[in-house]
């Protein structure tokens, strides 16, 4: 009797889905809270990326549809969007220079960077759950804020720039949820482009056996 299974089609059904969640649990909430000093939260999710590779299915695919779609989406939607709110911010309140710079190039770049970052964390949220754009986009201007709000420079501008709190906040959120919902399609559209090339099953193998 043989089988057909080859070496790597072999998964780990029982490891994937728990690593899974706590690297995306580590990686979310490292990447919210490292503006307030907590980056060895995110150090340790950013150390177990190696290991999902052995562990994770096609997990080099998840990785180059959220890199790509996260960075395309953070530069013309994050970056664009945060120029965008501090030019709003400076025209209404032209006498104060803002703590967040609204150098173009600068913002690009912050934007790209969370975008790759984010766009690792989304792609393993669809993988585990496929949600909803629109919940990702939620959940993103929730962690989004509250950053900003936790960072003490960060949440004078937000309360003391422009027209105050009540404009500004709603206008951050708005860029947030933006980034997170349209980074999720744009994932989902980059991981259907991808070839598709042999890999590890997500399901759990089965012996074919053969007389």
């Amino acid at each position: 009797m043989t089988t057909n299974q080859r070496p790597w089609q072999r998964t780990y059904p029982r490891i994937e889905r728990p690593y899974l969640m706590a690297l995306l649990t580590f990686g979310v909430v490292g990447t919210a809270t490292a503006t307030i000093g907590l980056a060895p939260v995110l150090e340790l999710g950013l150390l177990m990326l190696p290991f999902a590779f052995l562990v994770v299915p096609r997990f080099a695919r998840l990785v180059i549809s959220g890199a790509i779609g996260g960075v395309l989406t953070g530069i013309f939607v994050l970056g664009v969007g945060m120029r965008i709110a501090m030019r709003i911010i400076v025209l209404m309140d032209p006498v104060r220079e803002p703590v967040l710079t609204d150098e173009t190039g600068f913002l690009l770049f912050f934007g790209g960077a969370v975008g790759l970052l984010a766009g690792l964390w989304i792609a393993i949220a669809q993988r585990l759950w496929s949600p909803r754009a629109w919940i990702v986009g939620a959940v993103f201007a929730t962690f989004g804020i509250l950053s900003f709000l936790a960072e003490p420079s960060l949440r004078t501008e937000l309360f003391n720039e422009g027209a105050g709190e009540s404009v500004n906040i709603p206008l951050f959120t708005v860029v947030f949820f933006l980034f997170g919902a349209s980074a999720t399609v744009a994932i989902q559209r980059v991981e259907t482009k991808l070839p598709h090339t042999p890999g590890r099953r997500i399901e759990v193998n089965r012996d074919v056996a053969t007389v």
